[in-house]
């Protein structure tokens, strides 16, 4: 007797130390015993259960990519990246001298058989008209008529076909803007040659806007019980637009009813609501563990607890749906966790703001190397009359040079010049007579002079008196569409945005603003998609881009009262991001579906509220 209740009593030790084999089941006996105060519970409860995935989107105006019809050379690339143009304006032309020449050719043809058949026609209804011409000959005459009819008709069918192509071809030579934009892109430029169909350019209308994402299948938006964003802290609904016709689509775009709500290079995200099941039974995660025999709870009925295995069906937030095992009223073993520090937050709502910071550069529409040129002897330098990064206009003498001749060809040129006075060879005279004045202009001075309004923006390291080896002094660059650039592979620049332009200057931080006028690879498809943004200054703070140390930042990611959740209060748990907070004085673990990830907190997209009390880990 002694010897069985050992037994039974290493049997039970066995069972407690090992479990049921399962990391969920430590410290919980599958046998039955009292439940203490200690131990928390919580009730079956009914709810409402669904899925929330969260997309980043972006609001993008409408894109209009043009190309050309046919294969040529572009002859005109009249638009460049931040112009603004409107319907009917001209944007390109390729070398139409082809196409021309079909139309040439085929009008000549039509001429021709016109004429042949017309003459043969009039010279047979003439015979015919002959009072002595006989019946069978008149006959015969009627029948090679109609036959110069049907083969005029015939060949002018034909010829007028191949007229229309050859005239569409001719109108594709020229791009003209089908709608009011602005240039977002060029993927090409004069003199280049271009294949028939590719988009060379790039026109986005700001009148209407879309929100596009990352590419949502459609099976999951035809059963998704809601898709909105948010506009305000409001939920806006969101409809689908069919419009990326690429066979492996990369984005997925929506419309909203009111588009002024909506405003290009804003954050967007968009939110799918799916499998909604409403007044479900359901469980708390947290109470639910597994072992070789499925899912199980303990269910806990006056002070005692027992393994009670339950059929899930779908998983929510923080919640299973119960479709067998439990019932309304029943009570369920929930864990506690005890691992919290004595500090605590509160969740709360606000805006989430997150704001992208990038050194840019500058970029210019047209660029030219100053050199200084070299004809009889060496280049020595005078001095630069600007500094760099100064405004200059067209034809001010930027730097001036002269250069150091031999004596010896000086002498010889005055030589060969009296040698010709006194043999009277005229040309050889003109000729010597034009080489001393260009000695002497080269010996005293020489100028370079601004080829268009635009500043110095390097400079060769040369000095007053020093020589010019390759004769380079610098580099000049128009103003004119001067961009700052920036790098975006994050893709935190938008098209659209307003950013804050930061120079500094002489130690001196001074503050401007611009725009994004080209960025992201959204809706830029093919030669567009690029990882440069590029940014046009207001015209007041244009001075912003000229030299210095610049830098340029926006709020890339705005969601306007949501709910915030500290970042420290925070733990990925299972795979969950979760945060510890108390329900009826226990410690309860809630999981939260994220929206984005800042510095200081978390947006939630769903799953926890406003003005909870989570408790640090």
């Amino acid at each position: 007797m002694k010897m069985r209740r050992l037994i039974t009593i290493l049997l039970c030790g066995v069972m407690l130390v090992t479990g049921c084999g399962n990391s969920h089941t430590e410290d919980i006996p599958e046998l039955l015993n009292p439940v203490g105060k200690s131990i928390s519970e919580t009730g079956i409860s009914r709810k409402d259960l669904y899925g929330t995935k969260v997309y980043n989107g972006e609001v993008l105006a409408d894109i209009t990519e043009y190309s050309f019809g046919i294969t040529g050379q572009i002859s005109g690339l009249y638009k460049k990246t931040g112009d603004k143009v409107y319907a009917g304006d001209l944007l390109a032309d390729i070398d139409s001298s082809s196409a021309q020449a079909a139309v040439s050719n085929i009008t000549d043809q039509i001429n021709e058989i016109t004429v042949s058949c017309n003459y043969e026609i009039e010279k047979l209804q003439k015979a015919n008209s002959d009072p002595g011409i006989s019946w069978q000959d008149r006959e015969m005459n009627d029948l090679k008529i109609r036959q110069q009819k049907e083969i005029l008709d015939n060949t002018l069918n034909k010829l007028n076909v191949s007229l229309n192509e050859a005239k569409e071809r001719l109108l594709s030579t020229s791009i003209y803007a089908t709608a009011e934009g602005d240039v977002i892109a060029v993927a090409s430029s004069s003199g280049r040659w271009v294949a028939a169909n590719t988009n060379i350019i790039a026109v986005a209308n700001n009148d209407r806007k879309f929100i596009v994402c990352d590419f949502i299948k459609d099976e999951e938006l035809e059963k998704a019980n809601e898709v909105y964003t948010l506009i305000g802290g409001k939920k806006v609904k969101l409809n689908k637009v069919n419009s990326f016709p690429e066979e492996e689509p990369v984005y997925t775009k929506f419309s909203v009813e009111n588009d002024d709500e909506i405003y290009v290079g804003d954050y967007a995200p968009v939110i799918v609501i799916s499998d909604y099941t409403e007044n479900a039974l359901t469980v708390p995660k947290d109470a639910v563990y597994s072992d070789n025999g499925g899912n199980y709870v303990y269910a806990t009925t006056d002070g005692n607890r027992t393994k009670v295995y339950v059929t899930l069906g779908f998983e929510g937030i923080n919640d299973f749906e119960v479709l067998d095992g439990l019932k309304d009223g029943d009570k369920v073993y929930l864990k506690d966790d005890t691992t919290a520090s004595a500090r605590s937050s509160f969740t709360k709502r606000g805006d989430f703001v997150l704001t992208t910071r990038a050194k840019a550069s500058s970029n210019y529409s047209t660029q030219t190397n100053l050199t200084a040129e070299r004809t009889y002897g060496t280049l020595v330098f005078k001095g630069f009359n600007f500094q760099t990064y100064t405004e200059i206009k067209k034809g001010e003498i930027i730097a001036s040079y002269y250069e150091e001749v031999d004596e010896d060809y000086v002498a010889e040129t005055r030589f060969s010049l009296e040698l010709a006075l006194r043999l009277h060879e005229f040309e050889k005279i003109a000729e010597l007579e034009n080489t001393l004045e260009d000695l002497q202009e080269a010996m005293t001075s020489r100028d370079i002079v601004a080829p268009y309004d635009g500043m110095l923006i390097s400079t060769e390291r040369i000095y007053k008196g020093s020589g010019i080896p390759n004769g380079r002094i610098g580099t000049f660059a128009s103003t004119e569409k001067l961009l700052l650039t920036v790098d975006n592979s994050s893709n935190a620049f938008r098209y659209g945005q307003t950013v804050t332009v930061e120079a500094i200057i002489n130690g001196q931080n001074t503050f401007g603003t611009g725009r994004v006028i080209s960025a992201s690879k959204t809706g830029l498809l093919g030669n567009y998609n690029t990882s440069t943004a590029y940014i046009k200054v207001d015209e007041e703070w244009e001075y912003l881009c000229f030299g210095a140390s610049r830098f340029v930042s926006t709020d890339n990611i705005v969601v306007e009262d949501v709910v915030l959740v500290p970042v420290d209060g925070v733990t990925t748990y299972n795979g969950n991001l979760t945060v510890l907070s108390e329900e009826e004085g226990k410690l309860k673990r809630v999981r939260f579906v994220n929206g984005r990830k800042g510095s200081d907190y978390y947006w939630a997209a769903d799953g926890i509220d406003e003005d909870v009390n989570i408790y640090y880990e």
